[in-house]
């Protein structure tokens, strides 16, 4: 993703920025372009992963990816990050605890202490 061509039309006031990238290993590449061209980003949304779809590929997805499912902090900016395991599933159509599918839910709020 060419991020800096993404954000190049988003107002720096807007009231919250929500990028989306496909995989998480792509998020670490956002990052370094957002420290480099001085934009802000509230939250990043991926994929992927299906959080390892099965238990026996779950250890080798959470070694191969910085990012692999859930919620994180970006601490130097404080972007949040979220990974979702998503609802379909890829190669053989099964998915195994602990990569159950999801739908979430997403309810942002206004931080009125950073005004």
């Amino acid at each position: 993703m060419d991020t800096e061509k993404a954000l190049s039309e988003c107002p720096s006031n807007a009231s919250a920025t929500i990028l989306m990238e496909h995989q998480p290993n792509g998020v670490a590449s956002v990052l370094r372009t957002l420290e480099k061209i001085n934009k802000r980003v509230d939250l990043i949304l991926a994929g992927h992963t299906h959080a390892g779809q099965m238990f026996v590929v779950w250890p080798i997805g959470y070694l191969m990816n910085h990012f692999f499912y859930g919620l994180y902090t970006y601490p130097p900016s404080g972007v949040q990050i979220y990974v979702s395991s998503g609802i379909n599933f890829w190669g053989p159509p099964i998915k195994m605890f602990p990569s159950l599918c999801e739908i979430v839910k997403i309810r942002l709020h206004r931080d009125f202490t950073n005004n």
